[in-house]
């Protein structure tokens, strides 16, 4: 997780900015020959980097703070030319990345990025949607993570 740059808090506090900040998600990275790189908005995005997100919309839900129990995101994506749900539909839980970068410095993550995978995808003409968690099931994870035994810490015995 990245802190905030100056300028993105700057825009973030004041009354009224001219910077514009963008949503980048990212769909089956590492799963998919190429993978799904959308930005939020009704142009095009190039990073330095040469990688290129399609303007698209999409609408990311935010989760319910419910305890003991795993936050789940949802996002919807226009599906108009069928293109999202039929690549999506490639991938058994596709990895899908999330951030927020100001369009001035698109290189700098200002929000994120935030790894999810989907565990479920729903799809028609108009819409598809992913139910996105966490990849870990971290309310079943050990706590502490480290137990002190001869094999860990073999400088305690």
């Amino acid at each position: 997780m990245t802190s905030m740059s100056l300028p993105a808090l700057q825009s973030a506090f004041a009354e009224q900015t001219d910077e514009v900040w963008l949503a980048l998600l990212t769909i089956g990275e590492g799963q998919l020959a190429t993978p799904i790189r959308i930005v939020n908005d009704t142009q095009d995005l190039q990073l330095s980097n040469g990688t290129t997100f399609t303007g698209f919309p999409f609408r990311p839900h935010l989760p319910d703070d419910v305890p003991e129990q795993i936050p789940t995101v949802q996002i919807s994506v226009d599906n108009v030319d069928r293109s999202i749900g039929q690549t999506i539909r490639q991938v058994h839980r596709p990895k899908v990345t999330l951030s927020a970068v100001l369009r001035s410095s698109p290189d700098t993550d200002q929000a994120g990025p935030y790894t999810f995978v989907a565990t479920a995808a729903t799809y028609d003409a108009e819409k598809a949607t992913l139910s996105l968690t966490f990849d870990s099931d971290i309310l079943n994870e050990a706590f502490p993570a480290l137990h002190v035994t001869p094999q860990s810490c073999p400088g305690v015995f």
